[in-house]
């Protein structure tokens, strides 16, 4: 009876726990980092029937090597927001807020071409933060009670927005007060032609029948009122509310020329 020697069963041993080690080796590197190995084996090799879809590696940009400190350009279009920008928001107040769309020295010019000699846009004489044009009928020594008067002022800021526009005016029931009424009704329909705010032209019926009248909205507000003293003395204000904490916010979010500019997307070629 012939037995095999000890050595030779024991080199068996030896190669197969060698084979599964080396196995076990090469199945980790190959299905480590997501199977990134054998997905670029099976490329390389056009392997389809492990159904791997092919990767596309990150162009760099030209003039790039390897290694070089990546550079953050802008997103792609259609990439979505993320949310965590929008978190908070589902009860954030929201409104649309008027202004003026012409200057303040334009409103000026545009009055004066109405007939009325009202003065050039300037610094103001009392506040040199802000600028104005005003107007007023001049009034001799000896006027009485029924003469009619006019007052204008147009206030705004050095960049030539305007803050408001406040009228008074005497129109007295003669001859002298019913001409100065036409030039204050002409005076109105400019200043609602000009703001462009459509909605006012409900109002400037009412006042060219001087009645009273206030309107406000999307942050305009206009008021015209005769005074409790005299029926025949009238105000006018046209003005915008003092936006909130919350409208400022927006509208700086929305100020897209103080936005930082983003660097220079470069498309994949």
């Amino acid at each position: 009876m012939t037995v095999s020697p000890p050595r030779r069963r024991s080199r068996i041993v030896f190669w197969i726990a060698a084979i599964v080690i080396l196995s076990a080796i090469v199945a980790t590197a190959l299905l480590a980092n997501d199977k990134r190995n054998l997905r670029a084996i099976a490329e390389h090799y056009h392997i389809g029937w492990l159904n791997f879809a092919p990767t596309v590696s990150p162009r760099r940009p030209p003039g790039v090597k390897h290694g070089a400190r990546p550079i953050a350009v802008a997103p792609a279009v259609g990439q979505p927001v993320p949310q965590r920008l929008f978190a908070g928001l589902e009860a954030a107040p929201s409104t649309f807020l008027r202004h003026w769309k012409i200057s303040g020295e334009t409103v000026c010019n545009r009055i004066g071409q109405a007939g009325i000699a009202i003065g050039q846009w300037h610094q103001g004489d009392l506040d040199s933060s802000t600028f104005e044009c005003s107007y007023q009928t001049a009034i001799s020594e000896t006027a009485t009670s029924e003469q009619p008067s006019l007052f204008v002022i147009v206030r705004g800021t050095s960049d030539g927005d305007v803050a408001n526009v406040r009228i008074k005016a005497i129109l007295p029931d003669n001859q002298a007060g019913s001409e100065l009424r036409r030039k204050f009704q002409a005076l109105v329909q400019v200043l609602v032609q000009e703001t462009q705010w459509r909605d006012l032209n409900d109002a400037v019926d009412q006042i060219d029948k001087l009645q009273n009248v206030t309107q406000s909205a999307f942050g305009a507000r206009l008021v015209f009122s005769h005074e409790f003293a005299d029926p025949r003395r009238f105000n006018l204000i046209l003005d915008l509310d003092k936006p909130t904490k919350d409208q400022s916010a927006t509208a700086a979010f929305f100020n897209t020329p103080k936005w930082f500019p983003l660097p220079e997307f470069i498309p994949e070629k």
